[in-house]
Protein backbone atom coordinates (compact mmCIF):
# COMPACT_ATOMS: atom_id res chain seq x y z
CA UNK A 1 0.00 0.00 0.00
CA UNK A 2 0.86 3.45 -0.78
CA UNK A 3 0.71 6.78 0.10
CA UNK A 4 0.41 9.99 -1.29
CA UNK A 5 0.70 12.91 1.01
CA UNK A 6 0.99 16.13 0.16
CA UNK A 7 1.81 18.59 3.29
CA UNK A 8 2.12 22.10 2.54
CA UNK A 9 3.80 24.80 4.61
CA UNK A 10 0.22 25.82 5.49
CA UNK A 11 -0.24 22.80 7.65
CA UNK A 12 -4.09 23.07 7.55
CA UNK A 13 -4.28 21.71 4.01
CA UNK A 14 -2.84 17.78 3.81
CA UNK A 15 -4.32 15.09 1.63
CA UNK A 16 -4.01 10.96 2.56
CA UNK A 17 -4.46 8.96 -0.96
CA UNK A 18 -4.61 5.51 -0.03
CA UNK A 19 -3.66 3.12 -2.83
CA UNK A 20 -1.92 -0.46 -3.17
CA UNK A 21 0.48 -0.79 -6.33
CA UNK A 22 -2.08 -1.81 -9.03
CA UNK A 23 -4.98 -2.18 -6.95
CA UNK A 24 -8.19 -0.28 -6.58
CA UNK A 25 -8.25 2.52 -3.59
CA UNK A 26 -9.16 1.44 -0.55
CA UNK A 27 -12.44 1.77 0.43
CA UNK A 28 -11.64 5.35 2.31
CA UNK A 29 -10.75 6.56 -0.89
CA UNK A 30 -12.83 8.67 -3.07
CA UNK A 31 -12.73 8.37 -6.67
CA UNK A 32 -11.72 12.35 -6.94
CA UNK A 33 -9.10 11.26 -4.80
CA UNK A 34 -7.66 8.43 -6.55
CA UNK A 35 -8.09 10.33 -10.06
CA UNK A 36 -5.64 12.85 -8.36
CA UNK A 37 -3.13 10.38 -7.28
CA UNK A 38 -2.88 9.06 -10.73
CA UNK A 39 -2.77 12.82 -12.02
CA UNK A 40 -0.29 13.59 -9.73
CA UNK A 41 2.09 10.81 -10.32
CA UNK A 42 1.85 11.62 -14.36
CA UNK A 43 2.32 15.29 -13.72
CA UNK A 44 5.55 14.95 -11.48
CA UNK A 45 6.76 12.10 -14.15
CA UNK A 46 7.56 9.65 -11.09
CA UNK A 47 7.82 5.94 -11.86
CA UNK A 48 5.41 3.67 -10.78
CA UNK A 49 5.44 2.92 -7.01
CA UNK A 50 7.03 6.34 -6.31
CA UNK A 51 5.07 9.84 -4.79
CA UNK A 52 6.21 13.27 -3.87
CA UNK A 53 5.71 14.99 -0.36
CA UNK A 54 7.02 18.67 0.76
CA UNK A 55 7.83 19.92 4.10
CA UNK A 56 7.59 22.64 5.84
CA UNK A 57 10.07 24.32 4.58
CA UNK A 58 9.05 24.18 0.45
CA UNK A 59 11.10 21.27 -0.13
CA UNK A 60 10.23 18.19 -2.22
CA UNK A 61 11.12 14.77 -1.78
CA UNK A 62 10.33 11.69 -3.12
CA UNK A 63 9.61 8.13 -1.92
CA UNK A 64 9.77 5.32 -3.66
CA UNK A 65 7.69 2.76 -1.64
CA UNK A 66 8.91 -0.53 -3.63
CA UNK A 67 12.22 -0.26 -2.00
CA UNK A 68 11.44 1.70 1.47
CA UNK A 69 13.79 4.65 0.48
CA UNK A 70 13.57 8.24 0.07
CA UNK A 71 15.58 10.82 -1.52
CA UNK A 72 15.65 14.53 -2.36
CA UNK A 73 16.32 14.35 -5.88
CA UNK A 74 13.57 13.50 -8.62
CA UNK A 75 14.44 9.69 -9.42
CA UNK A 76 14.08 10.72 -13.50
CA UNK A 77 16.27 14.31 -13.78
CA UNK A 78 17.96 13.85 -10.24
CA UNK A 79 17.14 18.00 -9.73
CA UNK A 80 16.15 18.75 -6.01
CA UNK A 81 13.48 20.75 -6.16
CA UNK A 82 10.79 23.59 -4.25
CA UNK A 83 7.43 24.92 -4.06
CA UNK A 84 6.61 27.97 -3.88
CA UNK A 85 5.67 29.80 -0.75
CA UNK A 86 2.22 31.19 -1.41
CA UNK A 87 -0.68 29.74 -3.23
CA UNK A 88 -1.17 30.49 -7.15
CA UNK A 89 -2.93 33.54 -7.43
CA UNK A 90 -6.68 33.07 -7.20
CA UNK A 91 -6.85 29.45 -5.46
CA UNK A 92 -8.49 29.07 -2.19
CA UNK A 93 -8.91 25.89 0.16
CA UNK A 94 -11.94 24.13 1.95
CA UNK A 95 -13.26 20.79 2.75
CA UNK A 96 -16.02 19.02 1.04
CA UNK A 97 -16.81 14.93 0.96
CA UNK A 98 -13.91 14.18 -0.84
CA UNK A 99 -11.28 15.68 1.50
CA UNK A 100 -9.20 18.98 1.36
CA UNK A 101 -10.48 20.64 -1.93
CA UNK A 102 -8.32 23.36 -4.04
CA UNK A 103 -10.26 25.91 -5.67
CA UNK A 104 -10.34 28.74 -8.55
CA UNK A 105 -13.18 30.94 -8.71
CA UNK A 106 -12.28 32.70 -11.90
CA UNK A 107 -11.87 28.93 -13.94
CA UNK A 108 -14.11 27.00 -11.84
CA UNK A 109 -10.96 24.96 -11.55
CA UNK A 110 -11.11 21.75 -8.74
CA UNK A 111 -8.42 19.52 -7.98
CA UNK A 112 -7.32 17.44 -4.58
CA UNK A 113 -3.79 17.76 -4.66
CA UNK A 114 -1.40 21.01 -3.80
CA UNK A 115 -1.36 23.39 -7.04
CA UNK A 116 2.05 24.40 -6.08
CA UNK A 117 3.46 21.15 -7.17
CA UNK A 118 1.27 20.86 -9.95
CA UNK A 119 2.74 24.00 -11.09
CA UNK A 120 6.26 23.04 -10.27
CA UNK A 121 5.86 20.27 -13.08
CA UNK A 122 3.22 21.70 -15.22
CA UNK A 123 3.54 25.47 -15.07
CA UNK A 124 1.09 26.01 -18.72
CA UNK A 125 -1.79 24.26 -16.13
CA UNK A 126 -2.16 27.14 -13.23
CA UNK A 127 -1.42 31.04 -13.05
CA UNK A 128 2.00 31.42 -10.82
CA UNK A 129 1.84 34.28 -7.93
CA UNK A 130 2.39 37.18 -8.01
CA UNK A 131 4.76 37.93 -5.76
CA UNK A 132 6.95 34.39 -6.10
CA UNK A 133 8.03 33.51 -9.83
CA UNK A 134 8.35 30.47 -10.79
CA UNK A 135 9.22 27.97 -8.39
CA UNK A 136 13.42 26.92 -8.76
CA UNK A 137 15.56 24.00 -7.90
CA UNK A 138 16.88 23.80 -4.54
CA UNK A 139 20.63 25.06 -5.34
CA UNK A 140 22.35 24.78 -2.00
CA UNK A 141 21.31 22.86 0.83
CA UNK A 142 22.90 20.80 3.57
CA UNK A 143 23.11 17.14 1.78
CA UNK A 144 20.96 14.90 4.22
CA UNK A 145 19.05 17.06 6.18
CA UNK A 146 15.44 17.83 6.19
CA UNK A 147 14.75 20.86 7.83
CA UNK A 148 16.48 23.50 10.18
CA UNK A 149 14.79 21.83 13.71
CA UNK A 150 14.89 18.43 12.43
CA UNK A 151 17.17 16.13 14.50
CA UNK A 152 16.96 12.79 12.12
CA UNK A 153 19.11 13.19 8.73
CA UNK A 154 17.86 10.82 5.81
CA UNK A 155 20.84 9.98 2.98
CA UNK A 156 20.24 10.41 -0.53
CA UNK A 157 20.10 6.61 -1.82
CA UNK A 158 20.75 5.07 1.70
CA UNK A 159 17.68 6.50 3.72
CA UNK A 160 17.37 5.35 7.35
CA UNK A 161 13.70 6.69 7.66
CA UNK A 162 10.39 5.54 5.73
CA UNK A 163 8.96 8.94 6.51
CA UNK A 164 10.79 11.57 7.21
CA UNK A 165 9.91 13.38 9.97
CA UNK A 166 8.68 17.01 9.24
CA UNK A 167 9.90 19.73 11.57
CA UNK A 168 11.23 17.00 13.84
CA UNK A 169 7.78 15.47 13.92
CA UNK A 170 6.47 12.45 12.64
CA UNK A 171 3.15 13.01 9.89
CA UNK A 172 -0.15 11.52 11.22
CA UNK A 173 -0.85 8.20 10.32
CA UNK A 174 -3.80 9.12 8.34
CA UNK A 175 -3.36 12.83 7.46
CA UNK A 176 -6.56 13.54 6.20
CA UNK A 177 -8.21 13.35 9.79
CA UNK A 178 -8.49 16.19 11.24
CA UNK A 179 -9.17 13.93 14.99
CA UNK A 180 -5.39 13.15 15.07
CA UNK A 181 -3.46 14.77 17.81
CA UNK A 182 -3.34 18.76 17.37
CA UNK A 183 0.06 18.90 17.65
CA UNK A 184 0.39 16.44 14.45
CA UNK A 185 -1.61 19.40 12.54
CA UNK A 186 -0.39 22.44 13.30
CA UNK A 187 2.99 24.48 13.64
CA UNK A 188 4.97 27.24 13.15
CA UNK A 189 3.35 27.92 9.93
CA UNK A 190 -0.49 28.17 10.80
CA UNK A 191 -1.84 30.92 11.48
CA UNK A 192 -4.51 31.56 14.70
CA UNK A 193 -7.83 31.77 12.31
CA UNK A 194 -6.61 28.28 10.76
CA UNK A 195 -6.55 26.58 14.59
CA UNK A 196 -9.30 28.47 15.83
CA UNK A 197 -11.13 26.68 12.90
CA UNK A 198 -10.28 23.26 13.20
CA UNK A 199 -10.77 23.51 17.26
CA UNK A 200 -13.81 25.80 16.67
CA UNK A 201 -16.96 24.28 18.72
CA UNK A 202 -19.95 26.16 20.26
CA UNK A 203 -18.44 28.92 22.48
CA UNK A 204 -21.73 30.23 24.26
CA UNK A 205 -21.10 31.20 27.38
CA UNK A 206 -17.28 31.38 27.10
CA UNK A 207 -15.52 34.30 28.01
CA UNK A 208 -11.82 35.60 26.96
CA UNK A 209 -9.50 38.81 28.59
CA UNK A 210 -6.82 39.33 26.25
CA UNK A 211 -4.33 42.64 27.59
CA UNK A 212 -3.17 44.48 24.93
CA UNK A 213 -5.45 43.12 22.32
CA UNK A 214 -5.68 46.46 20.60
CA UNK A 215 -2.90 45.50 18.00
CA UNK A 216 -0.26 42.61 16.63
CA UNK A 217 -0.83 39.52 18.27
CA UNK A 218 -3.52 40.48 21.01
CA UNK A 219 -5.66 41.94 18.40
CA UNK A 220 -4.93 39.24 15.80
CA UNK A 221 -5.68 36.43 18.79
CA UNK A 222 -9.18 38.82 20.05
CA UNK A 223 -10.05 38.43 16.17
CA UNK A 224 -9.77 34.39 16.01
CA UNK A 225 -11.84 33.97 19.41
CA UNK A 226 -14.45 36.80 18.77
CA UNK A 227 -15.10 35.40 14.84
CA UNK A 228 -15.91 31.62 16.52
CA UNK A 229 -18.11 32.77 18.57
CA UNK A 230 -16.20 33.60 21.95
CA UNK A 231 -16.82 36.44 24.13
CA UNK A 232 -13.99 39.00 24.04
CA UNK A 233 -13.26 41.57 26.80
CA UNK A 234 -10.33 43.55 25.02
CA UNK A 235 -8.51 45.04 28.16
CA UNK A 236 -6.21 47.60 26.63
CA UNK A 237 -4.71 51.07 28.10
CA UNK A 238 -6.44 53.51 25.40
CA UNK A 239 -9.42 52.40 25.35
CA UNK A 240 -9.99 55.08 21.81
CA UNK A 241 -7.50 52.63 20.20
CA UNK A 242 -9.20 49.19 21.41
CA UNK A 243 -12.88 50.54 20.22
CA UNK A 244 -11.09 51.10 16.60
CA UNK A 245 -10.10 47.67 17.01
CA UNK A 246 -13.04 46.16 18.45
CA UNK A 247 -15.21 47.67 15.17
CA UNK A 248 -13.34 46.33 12.58
CA UNK A 249 -13.87 43.19 14.26
CA UNK A 250 -17.37 43.47 14.12
CA UNK A 251 -17.25 44.38 11.21
CA UNK A 252 -16.21 41.10 9.56
CA UNK A 253 -19.08 39.14 10.95
CA UNK A 254 -22.53 40.18 12.68
CA UNK A 255 -22.95 39.16 16.17
CA UNK A 256 -19.81 39.54 17.63
CA UNK A 257 -19.59 40.20 21.21
CA UNK A 258 -16.35 42.43 21.93
CA UNK A 259 -16.55 44.92 24.83
CA UNK A 260 -13.59 47.09 25.66
CA UNK A 261 -12.46 47.92 28.99
CA UNK A 262 -9.60 50.41 30.39
CA UNK A 263 -6.75 48.47 31.96
CA UNK A 264 -3.33 49.77 32.58
CA UNK A 265 -1.14 47.22 33.50
CA UNK A 266 1.75 50.14 35.17
CA UNK A 267 -0.92 51.20 37.29
CA UNK A 268 -1.89 48.46 40.14
CA UNK A 269 -4.66 50.68 41.32
CA UNK A 270 -5.93 50.93 36.85
CA UNK A 271 -5.52 46.55 37.44
CA UNK A 272 -7.43 46.95 40.88
CA UNK A 273 -10.39 49.34 39.16
CA UNK A 274 -10.80 46.47 36.03
CA UNK A 275 -10.88 43.56 38.10
CA UNK A 276 -13.67 44.98 40.31
CA UNK A 277 -15.47 46.51 37.40
CA UNK A 278 -15.36 43.21 35.51
CA UNK A 279 -16.54 40.74 38.51
CA UNK A 280 -19.29 43.34 39.13
CA UNK A 281 -20.48 42.72 35.44
CA UNK A 282 -21.15 39.35 36.25
CA UNK A 283 -19.48 37.55 33.44
CA UNK A 284 -17.62 34.57 33.13
CA UNK A 285 -14.13 34.09 33.18
CA UNK A 286 -13.19 31.03 30.86
CA UNK A 287 -9.73 32.47 28.97
CA UNK A 288 -7.67 34.96 31.06
CA UNK A 289 -4.07 35.91 27.67
CA UNK A 290 -1.78 38.05 29.52
CA UNK A 291 -0.67 39.72 25.67
CA UNK A 292 0.85 42.85 26.75
CA UNK A 293 4.03 43.44 26.46
CA UNK A 294 6.74 46.45 26.48
CA UNK A 295 10.18 46.57 25.05
CA UNK A 296 13.31 48.96 24.68
CA UNK A 297 11.92 51.30 27.03
CA UNK A 298 14.55 54.05 28.23
CA UNK A 299 14.50 53.73 31.58
CA UNK A 300 11.53 54.66 33.39
CA UNK A 301 9.45 53.76 36.18
CA UNK A 302 6.13 53.56 37.16
CA UNK A 303 4.19 55.51 40.16
CA UNK A 304 5.30 53.35 42.72
CA UNK A 305 9.33 53.15 41.39
CA UNK A 306 9.40 50.13 39.82
CA UNK A 307 11.17 49.63 36.34
CA UNK A 308 8.87 49.97 33.73
CA UNK A 309 9.32 46.35 32.08
CA UNK A 310 8.94 44.97 35.03
CA UNK A 311 5.84 46.60 36.28
CA UNK A 312 3.71 46.19 33.12
CA UNK A 313 4.89 42.57 31.36
CA UNK A 314 5.36 41.10 34.66
CA UNK A 315 3.65 42.92 37.70
CA UNK A 316 0.45 43.89 36.54
CA UNK A 317 -0.26 40.42 34.78
CA UNK A 318 0.68 39.19 38.21
CA UNK A 319 -1.84 41.35 39.78
CA UNK A 320 -4.91 40.87 37.52
CA UNK A 321 -4.60 36.81 37.50
CA UNK A 322 -4.53 37.46 41.23
CA UNK A 323 -7.74 39.08 41.26
CA UNK A 324 -9.34 37.10 38.87
CA UNK A 325 -8.19 33.96 40.02
CA UNK A 326 -11.89 33.62 41.89
CA UNK A 327 -13.68 34.24 38.99
CA UNK A 328 -11.78 31.53 36.87
CA UNK A 329 -12.15 28.64 39.43
CA UNK A 330 -15.89 29.61 39.42
CA UNK A 331 -15.69 29.72 35.25
CA UNK A 332 -13.86 26.47 35.61
CA UNK A 333 -12.96 24.42 33.13
CA UNK A 334 -11.00 27.76 32.48
CA UNK A 335 -7.22 28.68 31.94
CA UNK A 336 -4.62 31.64 31.75
CA UNK A 337 -2.43 32.22 28.88
CA UNK A 338 0.84 34.59 29.77
CA UNK A 339 3.18 34.90 27.00
CA UNK A 340 6.89 35.14 27.30
CA UNK A 341 10.11 34.58 24.96
CA UNK A 342 12.34 32.28 24.02
CA UNK A 343 15.01 35.00 25.18
CA UNK A 344 14.36 33.95 28.74
CA UNK A 345 16.77 31.66 28.16
CA UNK A 346 19.46 34.48 28.44
CA UNK A 347 17.99 36.03 31.86
CA UNK A 348 18.86 35.22 35.09
CA UNK A 349 17.52 37.00 37.88
CA UNK A 350 19.58 35.02 41.25
CA UNK A 351 23.00 35.97 42.20
CA UNK A 352 26.54 34.20 42.96
CA UNK A 353 24.77 33.19 45.83
CA UNK A 354 21.66 31.63 43.80
CA UNK A 355 19.29 33.92 45.16
CA UNK A 356 17.01 36.52 43.87
CA UNK A 357 18.31 40.27 44.16
CA UNK A 358 15.31 42.00 45.49
CA UNK A 359 17.08 45.41 44.99
CA UNK A 360 16.81 44.87 41.06
CA UNK A 361 13.36 45.88 40.54
CA UNK A 362 13.15 48.43 43.55
CA UNK A 363 13.95 49.94 41.27
CA UNK A 364 16.37 48.69 38.69
CA UNK A 365 19.58 51.55 39.11
CA UNK A 366 19.43 53.36 36.25
CA UNK A 367 23.13 53.41 36.34
CA UNK A 368 22.79 49.42 35.51
CA UNK A 369 19.87 49.68 32.69
CA UNK A 370 20.11 48.41 29.49
CA UNK A 371 16.34 48.35 27.82
CA UNK A 372 16.96 44.55 26.21
CA UNK A 373 18.10 43.06 29.23
CA UNK A 374 15.41 44.44 31.57
CA UNK A 375 12.97 43.26 28.46
CA UNK A 376 14.41 39.72 29.09
CA UNK A 377 14.28 39.49 33.23
CA UNK A 378 10.69 40.29 32.74
CA UNK A 379 10.00 37.09 30.26
CA UNK A 380 11.57 34.83 32.49
CA UNK A 381 9.69 36.46 35.25
CA UNK A 382 6.24 35.54 33.29
CA UNK A 383 7.84 31.72 33.34
CA UNK A 384 8.42 31.99 36.66
CA UNK A 385 4.99 33.11 37.55
CA UNK A 386 3.25 30.78 35.57
CA UNK A 387 5.09 27.78 37.45
CA UNK A 388 4.30 29.11 40.74
CA UNK A 389 0.37 29.77 39.37
CA UNK A 390 0.24 26.80 38.34
CA UNK A 391 1.58 24.96 41.72
CA UNK A 392 -1.21 27.22 43.52
CA UNK A 393 -3.69 25.89 41.39
CA UNK A 394 -3.50 22.51 41.68
CA UNK A 395 -2.55 22.26 45.37
CA UNK A 396 -6.21 23.79 45.60
CA UNK A 397 -7.15 21.66 43.51
CA UNK A 398 -8.65 24.34 40.82
CA UNK A 399 -9.68 23.36 37.76
CA UNK A 400 -7.87 26.08 36.07
CA UNK A 401 -4.60 25.28 33.52
CA UNK A 402 -1.88 27.54 33.14
CA UNK A 403 0.87 27.84 30.49
CA UNK A 404 3.53 30.30 29.06
CA UNK A 405 3.57 30.71 25.36
CA UNK A 406 6.25 32.03 23.21
CA UNK A 407 4.53 32.88 20.15
CA UNK A 408 7.83 33.64 17.97
CA UNK A 409 9.48 36.59 16.60
CA UNK A 410 7.14 38.63 14.43
CA UNK A 411 8.31 42.66 13.13
CA UNK A 412 4.26 42.95 12.49
CA UNK A 413 3.83 44.41 15.75
CA UNK A 414 4.10 47.81 18.15
CA UNK A 415 6.46 46.09 20.43
CA UNK A 416 9.40 47.86 18.80
CA UNK A 417 8.02 51.33 18.87
CA UNK A 418 9.62 52.56 21.38
CA UNK A 419 13.69 51.84 20.04
CA UNK A 420 14.49 52.94 17.07
CA UNK A 421 17.87 50.67 17.10
CA UNK A 422 15.44 47.39 17.84
CA UNK A 423 12.54 48.74 15.07
CA UNK A 424 15.86 48.69 12.31
CA UNK A 425 17.10 45.50 13.28
CA UNK A 426 12.86 43.83 13.51
CA UNK A 427 12.46 45.25 10.03
CA UNK A 428 15.88 43.84 8.40
CA UNK A 429 14.84 40.63 10.06
CA UNK A 430 11.16 40.73 8.85
CA UNK A 431 11.82 37.80 5.99
CA UNK A 432 12.70 34.99 8.79
CA UNK A 433 10.01 36.27 11.22
CA UNK A 434 6.65 35.21 11.89
CA UNK A 435 3.77 37.16 10.30
CA UNK A 436 1.15 38.35 13.33
CA UNK A 437 -1.25 36.05 12.01
CA UNK A 438 1.21 33.45 12.57
CA UNK A 439 2.43 34.21 15.96
CA UNK A 440 -0.84 34.41 17.19
CA UNK A 441 -1.21 30.69 16.30
CA UNK A 442 0.11 29.12 19.36
CA UNK A 443 -1.94 31.44 21.56
CA UNK A 444 -5.32 30.17 20.09
CA UNK A 445 -3.87 26.61 20.28
CA UNK A 446 -3.71 27.04 24.20
CA UNK A 447 -7.09 28.85 24.43
CA UNK A 448 -8.81 26.17 22.17
CA UNK A 449 -6.82 23.00 22.60
CA UNK A 450 -8.92 20.94 25.33
CA UNK A 451 -5.96 18.56 25.90
CA UNK A 452 -4.10 21.09 27.31
CA UNK A 453 -6.08 20.46 30.53
CA UNK A 454 -4.45 17.37 30.32
CA UNK A 455 -0.93 17.92 29.57
CA UNK A 456 2.02 18.32 32.48
CA UNK A 457 3.68 20.99 29.35
CA UNK A 458 4.35 24.23 31.05
CA UNK A 459 5.44 26.21 28.18
CA UNK A 460 4.32 26.13 24.60
CA UNK A 461 5.81 27.48 21.42
CA UNK A 462 5.09 26.07 17.68
CA UNK A 463 1.54 24.78 18.31
CA UNK A 464 3.50 22.66 20.11
CA UNK A 465 5.00 21.53 23.80
CA UNK A 466 8.49 22.92 24.24
CA UNK A 467 11.17 22.95 27.59
CA UNK A 468 11.88 25.99 28.83
CA UNK A 469 15.40 26.70 30.79
CA UNK A 470 16.76 24.48 33.44
CA UNK A 471 16.38 28.05 35.63
CA UNK A 472 12.86 27.51 35.46
CA UNK A 473 12.27 24.05 36.20
CA UNK A 474 15.35 23.21 38.35
CA UNK A 475 14.99 26.03 40.83
CA UNK A 476 13.15 27.64 43.67
CA UNK A 477 13.25 31.11 42.11
CA UNK A 478 9.47 30.78 40.87
CA UNK A 479 8.52 31.12 44.84
CA UNK A 480 10.72 34.12 45.59
CA UNK A 481 9.03 35.96 42.91
CA UNK A 482 5.95 35.23 43.71
CA UNK A 483 6.78 36.70 47.26
CA UNK A 484 8.34 39.63 45.81
CA UNK A 485 5.49 39.95 43.97
CA UNK A 486 3.26 40.01 46.49
CA UNK A 487 5.73 42.56 48.63
CA UNK A 488 5.62 45.12 45.48
CA UNK A 489 1.72 44.49 45.35
CA UNK A 490 1.22 45.45 49.08
CA UNK A 491 3.50 48.38 49.42
CA UNK A 492 1.70 49.96 46.07
CA UNK A 493 -1.49 49.45 47.71
CA UNK A 494 -1.20 50.46 51.28
CA UNK A 495 -1.34 46.89 52.32
CA UNK A 496 0.68 45.01 55.04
Amino acid sequence: MSVVVVKTRDASFRLSLRMSSGASPTTNTTSAQKAAAVELAQIAGLPPGWDVRSTTDWKLYFVDHDKQKNQWRHPVDKVRRNISRDLPTGWKKDRDSDGIRMYRHESGETMYMDPRIVVLFDENRIYLPASSGKAKPIRSTRRGRLSRTSATKVSVGNPTEKVPPVDGRRPPDDPDDLTSPMDDIFDRYSTGMQVAKHLAKPREGQCAVITGANSGIGFETARCLALNGIHVVMACRSVVSASDAAFRIRKMKDGCRIDVMELDLSSLQSVHRFATDFKQRGWPLSILICCASVMGLPYAENSDGVEMHFAINHLGHFYLTKLLTPTLCRSAPSRVIVLSSELHRIASLAGCSGTVDFDRYMPLPQSNYWPLTAYIQSKLCNLLFVKELRKRMERNAANVSVVAVHPGMTSFTALTRHSWALKAAYTLLRPFFKTVEQASATVVYCALNKNIADSDALYYTDCMQAEPAVEVTKSNLADRLWKLSEMLCNASLGKD
